[in-house]
């Protein structure tokens, strides 16, 4: 089906508000996504529907125009928001975009249930297959693949809140200590919650499914997480004014096993050698120098996964006014808008490990936005945003940070703030590694030092007009309009440097030859 026909459905569904995005409505729909925490973003796929209350954007964990922009590079075919809940209204600029984007975004009345919402458009889709054994399907390919690469608390639970739109926390066995809080429509009262898990604790382990209560007019369905020896936490799913539904209690119970196998995982792990991520993460960086051994145990003990495909971008304060405070703010902004990448503070510098591999071709849109969004918050300072090379294993994250410090020395050096990725530097950083070489020095000199200083003496622009030939990739019509001259007075410009530089530019040596003479000129200079 189509995005317009999700409107003619049924009465409720009329009610629907078309906001923007109306030259999308015939893209096809091919599943729907309930978006109620950032990282799901990132399990949106192409053709998805995406619905949400707009919870996170209300608590400014990431702004309604970045949702619309990711999502739009997903080829997801539209957004739809419950308002009067959290959102009370919608940026006109989030409107704006959608309309740029060509995305649909559309209101949702407060009174459509997410089932009133769902059921028939996936009904619709499918011709009338059961809608609890396609969600449990879907539920089992996703926390299957999660069990593939590890069983991390935090990848389970995050794939729960995707599937099972309620508030939960999970609370360890060992001093009570809450490992997760998914608040998806309100506030949880965990501190309750405990005291009931302490009061009916025997209940609660002794039970084979789940133990009902009822905390602050909710009711709460605690899931014992144990195995045939110990139990080792709970899950605590908090519901407003109903009962759990068959199709939810299968998700629950085809969860807990994986929780139950995290929380073996976690109290196997071998003793921390660093006190936080953030400071094994920043040894590796500046120092490099754990054996793979203790990498590897350490990488283990903070669950961050060895072979993770990342890119590492560095930030550098330029302005020196107020740096240390300045530093401290800004990385603490990072921290909540970024809150599953690791953000270290090193003097005037900020380095971020992106630790998302959903987001690897968005990198750029979202440094680009964290830039301008840097930029508008701390107008006093002055930023060079450095972005590295794809890295395949945490062993070479050093390498990654040499690229991202290059690309900075060298913004530094021409001293133009701006966001630079390491793969548009990659020749200049070679040419900085052959500085000394004499055979290029040689080579500048017999060309770029030669034409320059025939300019000079005869008060001539050869050198800029070969500038403009290279950069026009050797189109003569195009390095003409550039130029402001006409072909012909071209023309006898190129004869004149082959005169100077006795060089054939039709000659494909040639070509590179000159290409690396100019990229070798901007080395020189900074």
């Amino acid at each position: 089906m189509k995005v317009k026909d999700v409107f003619e459905l049924n009465s409720k569904m009329r009610n629907i508000k078309l906001l923007a995005g109306k030259k999308g409505l015939n893209e096809e729909i091919k599943d729907i996504g309930v978006l109620e925490v950032p990282d799901g973003i990132l399990w949106s796929r192409k053709n998805d529907l995406i619905i949400t209350t707009g919870y996170f954007i209300y608590k400014k964990e990431i702004e309604l125009v970045d949702v619309i922009k990711i999502l739009k590079q997903k080829q997801a075919v539209g957004l739809g928001i419950k308002t009067d809940r959290f959102l009370k209204s919608i940026p006109k600029e989030a409107i704006e975009l959608a309309n740029k984007l060509n995305f649909p975004f559309f209101e949702i009345p407060i009174f459509l249930g997410y089932n009133d919402f769902i059921w028939p458009i996936i009904s619709n889709i499918l011709g009338g297959e059961d809608y609890i054994n396609y969600r449990l399907m879907k539920y089992n390919e996703d926390i299957l693949k999660v069990s593939k690469k590890n069983y991390y608390l935090k990848n389970i639970v995050e794939l729960l809140s995707k599937h099972l739109n309620e508030s939960f926390i999970v609370v360890s066995e060992l001093k009570h200590q809450v490992l997760a809080n998914y608040n998806h429509n309100y506030e949880i009262n965990t501190k309750a919650i405990i005291n009931q898990i302490i009061k009916h604790n025997s209940k609660i382990i002794d039970n084979n499914d789940y133990f009902l209560t009822k905390i602050n007019n909710k009711q709460t369905y605690i899931f014992p997480l144990k195995t045939i020896v110990a139990n080792l936490g709970y899950l605590c799913i908090v519901l407003n004014d109903k009962l759990i539904s068959d199709l939810e209690l299968k998700i629950i119970n085809r969860t807990v096993p994986y929780l139950t196998i995290s929380m073996v995982n976690d109290v196997c792990k071998p003793k921390k050698q660093y006190e936080t991520v953030e400071s094994f993460i920043k040894d590796l960086l500046i120092n490099n120098k754990l054996a793979q051994s203790k990498l590897m145990e350490q990488a283990e003990y903070f669950n961050i996964n060895i072979k993770q495909k990342r890119y590492l971008w560095a930030l550098k304060l330029t302005h020196k006014t107020n740096l240390v405070k300045n530093i401290a703010d800004i990385a603490k902004y990072l921290k909540e808008k970024l809150p599953h990448n690791y953000i270290i503070t090193n003097s005037s510098m900020i380095i971020c490990i992106e630790n998302n591999i959903h987001l690897h071709k968005e990198n750029k849109i979202i440094c680009d936005l964290i830039y301008k969004d840097l930029n508008s918050l701390y107008s006093n300072c002055d930023f060079i945003m450095a972005i590295s090379e794809q890295f395949n294993n945490l062993s070479s994250i050093a390498d990654a940070y040499d690229e991202a410090m290059f690309c900075i020395e060298y913004a530094t050096k021409i001293d133009k703030n701006a966001v630079y990725e390491f793969k548009n530097l990659i020749v200049d950083n070679l040419l900085n590694e052959l500085k000394d070489n004499k055979h290029l020095n040689k080579a500048f000199v017999e060309i770029v030092v030669k034409l320059k200083h025939y300019d000079t003496k005869n008060k001539c622009e050869y050198f800029n007009t070969l500038v403009q030939f290279i950069n026009s990739d050797y189109n003569v019509l195009k390095t003409s309009q550039n130029l402001f001259i006409h072909r012909n007075t071209l023309y006898k410009r190129l004869k004149k440097i082959e005169e100077i530089l006795n060089i054939k530019l039709n000659n494909q040596n040639t070509k590179i030859l000159l290409y690396l003479c100019l990229k070798f000129a901007n080395v020189k200079e900074y």
